[in-house]
């Protein structure tokens, strides 16, 4: 997202530059604060001697047991890297014992940083990185600066800068040779996501320091710092706070001083949208200067609008499901429908029951998705049942729930005959093409979707997850029978064309000692398949012509 277009005249650009310096001795002292505390020691001795350096309050020996004060003999139950407190200041902090660092790489440590100053009316802000490197000779570092932006505010101006490095590659290193301040066209964020200078920054958050400097200048009435710090926040230590989008909202209100009046009446979610880039001018007036008038509203409209939330969803909600209509009336009936408000004004907008059937949705036991679904569901049910849902005791029954369930239970019924009929057919063809006997063993094809059903709770396995899909021709489920024992389930096939996909019998043959299928019947299946490969021929009396197998063939040579 771009920002908004810089407006500093080019006449005053480059003086305007030349006000930004290195950051001030007390900058640095208060970006100290962001970083990490350590506590370093040296033990001397049979380790009952602790020689102690801290930054606030500088170095001093400690004998284990003596008697200094209540810090003195706790002191020496800590051990490096934990975290402790020192024993004269109190300062809290991680202990480093310094005979473990052989470099002290791991403690540097890089702020993002944003130095706001005041200059006359105008604010300057510097953005940058601070970063704290430690050595055995300075275990108190004061913290390098490294710009990167510049930037300047006034009541209507705004301007950005970005330094550009100059240097040249020699022998695979870069040789730095100054570098030079290029002028932006907008004013953007300094850090944007995933900005990266040797540091692995994941997000654009930083620290600010000089936020009290706001008060000095033409942006004083900005409310910035209550929008990001909180009203009474300490304005001199928001160094421990991190934070983004300040520089967006400095732009932004060089050109919408609304926002100052957004951040008192606590409508922060408008202010929100603007610095993700959404300025909603359809719904809000941005040249407007009192409450009402910016969000379109007369002044009773407004009163209520702020009393239920003000929220900028809700109104945009209510002038796009009742544009024109009363916001009071939104508000009622919003909080009876909720999300599922628009959907209702479409079905009954204009019905002379609407309010009948407001109070009867409002008096169900629950107003969540559910029970919008099951009453949507349950009208679509009655209208699939050809009742008339324009009457009151179908649209408004006394148990939606209940009569939900009844409807269901009839349709599933209804649909379930309704296949079970168009399924004669299929079973005919099926019968033609598979059923098959040899006098010792036949192939039957279900009747309805019951039989496999049956099939599955008899043997004990999940053919009847099939019985819905075999009726519909997806899949193509067959019994094996004893031809002298028609009705008991035996086994369990499903076929497609000529080919076995699977067989199963009871417990899908993992019971004890049960031999597979496939094998315990090898020699009818292969006649059987190979019947159908050759279409299924039968004789004029229905029954099948069945193939001579090779095996058939054997046994009569071998007879004779």
């Amino acid at each position: 997202m771009r920002g908004p277009a810089c407006n500093l005249p080019a006449a005053e650009r480059a003086a305007a530059q030349k006000l930004f310096s290195h950051p001030h001795l007390e900058e640095m002292i208060r970006a100290k604060r962001a970083f990490r505390k350590y506590i370093f020691y040296d033990t001397w001795g049979r380790r009952n001697f602790r020689e102690v350096f801290c930054p606030e309050c500088g170095r001093y020996d400690i004998e284990k047991e003596a008697a200094y004060d209540v810090y003195t003999d706790n002191f020496f139950e800590f051990h490096h890297g934990d975290q402790t407190s020192c024993p004269m200041c109190g300062q809290s902090g991680m202990l480093i014992c310094l005979g473990r660092m052989r470099t002290f790489s791991s403690l540097t440590e890089t702020r993002k940083t944003l130095i706001l100053r005041a200059e006359g009316e105008a604010l300057l802000v510097m953005a940058g990185t601070f970063t704290v490197e430690y050595a055995f000779n300075d275990l108190d570092p004061y913290p390098m600066w490294y710009g990167t932006k510049n930037y300047l505010f006034t009541a209507d101006r705004r301007m950005e800068w970005t330094k550009r490095e100059r240097g040249y590659w020699d022998k695979g290193k870069w040789i730095p040779q100054g570098h030079s301040w290029i002028e932006n066209k907008t004013v953007n964020e300094p850090f944007p996501d995933g900005y990266n200078m040797g540091g692995g920054f994941l997000d654009g958050s930083y620290i600010v320091i000089g936020a009290e400097e706001i008060g000095k200048t033409s942006l004083r009435y900005s409310q910035i710092m209550e929008y990001f710090a909180g009203e009474g926040a300490d304005l001199y230590n928001l160094e421990s706070v991190t934070v983004r989008g300040i520089i967006p909202y400095l732009a932004e209100y060089t050109r919408r001083p609304q926002m100052e009046m957004l951040v008192k009446l606590d409508h922060t979610d408008v202010i929100e949208e603007l610095l993700r880039g959404s300025t909603h001018t359809e719904t809000l007036d941005w040249k407007a200067r009192t409450p009402a008038a910016f969000f379109r509203l007369n002044k009773p409209e407004y009163r209520l609008f702020r009393a239920n939330g003000g929220k900028l969803e809700a109104l945009e909600a209510w002038k796009k499901t009742m544009p024109g209509g009363d916001f009071g009336e939104w508000i009622r009936l919003h909080g009876v429908f909720g999300e599922h408000l628009a959907q209702f004004l479409k079905m009954f907008g204009e019905d002379h029951r609407r309010e009948k059937i407001v109070r009867w949705y409002a008096a169900q036991e629950s107003h969540c998705a559910e029970i919008w679904g099951v009453w949507q569901d349950l009208l679509q049910l009655e209208a699939e049942l050809g009742n008339d849902v324009t009457h009151d005791d179908i649209l408004m029954p006394e148990n939606p729930r209940a009569r939900h369930d009844e409807a269901t239970a009839i349709r599933n019924e209804l649909r379930q005959k309704e296949a079970q009929k168009s399924y004669g057919r299929r079973f005919r063809e099926l019968k033609r093409r598979y059923g098959y006997s040899d006098g010792v063993l036949s192939i039957l094809v279900p009747t309805c979707a019951e039989e496999i059903e049956n099939e599955g709770a008899v043997l004990h396995h999940c053919v009847a997850g099939y019985a819905k899909r075999h009726i519909e021709g997806v899949v193509t489920i067959l019994f094996l029978r004893w031809s002298d024992d028609l009705t008991t389930p035996y086994m369990t096939i499903e076929i497609a064309g000529a080919k076995i996909k699977q067989i199963h019998g009871y417990r899908n043959d993992l019971w004890h000692d049960q031999v597979d299928p496939e094998e315990a019947h090898k020699g009818f299946l292969e006649e059987w398949t190979e019947w159908l490969r050759k279409g299924s021929p039968r004789r004029k009396n229905g029954k099948p012509i069945r193939p001579v197998m090779n095996h058939e063939i054997e046994t009569e040579v071998i007879a004779v």
